[in-house]
């Protein structure tokens, strides 16, 4: 499971020397060691549950489990308030005046010849 990890996501970063900013997320990439992270997670919620058995034993399965799974609700809750405004693309036209540019410059029905999608992207 590391090696999964590490193979898909730190090599991945390095193999592909993305520069910083682009014009929209690459998460794809790395979904390999998104993957491997959510088995760990799962790992450690099963964990907690079999913790709580343990040291609760009086404490049904089912409700150490809601508990457990009350609790990490709070997890995606705090990351979506966290990371909310660095993928909020309210207020900004960047792309959308390019794609516009872009098409105002070509005559109707014209077809379009660029490098790759990271110029056409604007226009999706």
């Amino acid at each position: 499971m590391t090696l999964l990890f590490l193979f898909t996501g730190l090599a991945i970063v390095i193999y592909l020397n993305q520069t910083p900013y682009q014009p929209r997320e690459r998460d794809y990439a790395y979904a390999g060691s998104f993957y491997a992270f959510c088995i760990w997670i799962g790992f450690g919620v099963l964990a907690i549950v079999k913790a709580i058995d343990k040291y609760l034993p009086k404490i049904p399965r089912t409700a150490s489990a809601a508990v457990v799974t009350l609790c990490c609700l709070g997890v995606p809750a705090l990351m979506a308030q966290q990371n909310w405004d660095d993928h909020d693309r309210s207020n900004r036209y960047t792309c959308r005046d390019f794609g516009q540019n872009y098409l105002a410059s070509i005559k109707p029905n014209a077809i379009i010849f660029s490098n790759g999608d990271n110029d056409t992207f604007p226009l999706w």
